[in-house]
This record gives structure tokens, C-alpha cells and sequence, in this order.
């Protein structure tokens, strides 16, 4: 007997050196730390665009960094082989502070294509983003997650100037952070394409 491994229907994952400056991220961490103080709250995920969508606009160097979360995007649609058009992207960005006690639980983005976050600050201790396996709500048997082919979720410690851009339908979360400081902030994004 022969048997031959095939990876079929993988979920891809980029991470993106952004490469932006530390003078642009750290104008960009000190708009979006008085937004955060301003105009929510809690230090915690500000998910909603109408509220966001032009205080983010406002932000500092923020054509560049939509710049850069289109073009990652339109490749990840290209790995994907996915068949549709990125000529007009539909974009959506809203921020992420987590302090402690702070956190964001299971979801994915839907009616979106393609989704990202891009960290301007993670501390060591800040907790990871997770994401779930493809699937695993409809399993019967989970078992015990062992290996990469079998695993139930992948942690992720992405590092300042980096973002991570995955396909939308994705089950992601990020656990409740448990020390003090500032330790996560980020800015996340959607893009689908008007087809």
C-alpha cells in the first residue's frame, strides 16, 4: 500500500513585515491611545466601523497602512487562487487596546474576503491571537490536537511592524490578558471586493 499526503483546502496565513518607521508607529500608537481614552470605555476592541471608520481616517500615516493592507489582501486572494476580481477592494479598519482583564473571544468576520491585524505594539507577555481549526465545530471526534494536520488551534505571537492576514471565515480570539501595562495594540481590518 501506498500512501500519499495532500494538503487539501489549506487556510494560509501571511505575516507581513510592514516595515513602517518607529516614528510613524509611534505616531500612530499615540493617536490611537487618546482615541481609546476619548471615545470608548474600556482599553478594550473598538469593533465597529461607523463609530471608527473617520476617526481611523484621521490617523497618521494612515494611507500608507491601507495601502499596505490592500496589497497584502490582493496576494493572499492570489495564493489563495481564489477567482474573483480585487479591482475594487471594500475596506474597513477599527483599533485594539488590551490592557489587563481585556480580551476578544471566538469569532471570524463574515461577508468579508479577506481579514488582518497589524500590531503596533506587543509586549512578550501579551497573550497570543488563536485561531481554530477549519471545521472543528462539525467534527464528531476531536481527539487529543496533536501535530499540525491534526492540531485543534494555532497560537500566534506576532511581533511590532508585523501583521497577520488570514482568509475571513477563520475562527479567531484572543485570551483575557493577565498583567498589568499596556500590552496589545493593534489595528485590524476587513477588505472584500465589489463583485
Amino acid at each position: 500500500m501506498e500512501i500519499k499526503k495532500v494538503e487539501a483546502f489549506p487556510s494560509l496565513l501571511f505575516r507581513v513585515n510592514m516595515m513602517l518607521p518607529t516614528l510613524e508607529r509611534i505616531e500612530m500608537e499615540t493617536y490611537l491611545i487618546d482615541l481609546h481614552e476619548t471615545t470608548t470605555e474600556t482599553h478594550d476592541t473598538a469593533h465597529d466601523f461607523n463609530h471608527q471608520r473617520e476617526l481611523i481616517e484621521d490617523m497618521p500615516n494612515y494611507n500608507k497602512f491601507k495601502t499596505g493592507c490592500i496589497t497584502a489582501a490582493k496576494e493572499f486572494v492570489k495564493a489563495q487562487q481564489l477567482n474573483i476580481s480585487t479591482d475594487n477592494p471594500i475596506f474597513g479598519a477599527w483599533s485594539n487596546l488590551h490592557d489587563i482583564g481585556t480580551h476578544h473571544g471566538w469569532h471570524n468576520h463574515p461577508r468579508c474576503t479577506v481579514s488582518g491585524t497589524f500590531y503596533i505594539r506587543f509586549a512578550e507577555d501579551a497573550e497570543p491571537i488563536q485561531f481554530q481549526r477549519p471545521g472543528l465545530l462539525e467534527r464528531m471526534h476531536h481527539g487529543s490536537g496533536k501535530g499540525p494536520f491534526g492540531a485543534l488551534d494555532m497560537k500566534v505571537h506576532p511581533r511590532e511592524n508585523e501583521m497577520l492576514v488570514w482568509s475571513s471565515e477563520l475562527l479567531h480570539m484572543v485570551d483575557t490578558q493577565r498583567e498589568w501595562g499596556l500590552k496589545r495594540l493593534s489595528l485590524s481590518w476587513n477588505v472584500d471586493y465589489n463583485r
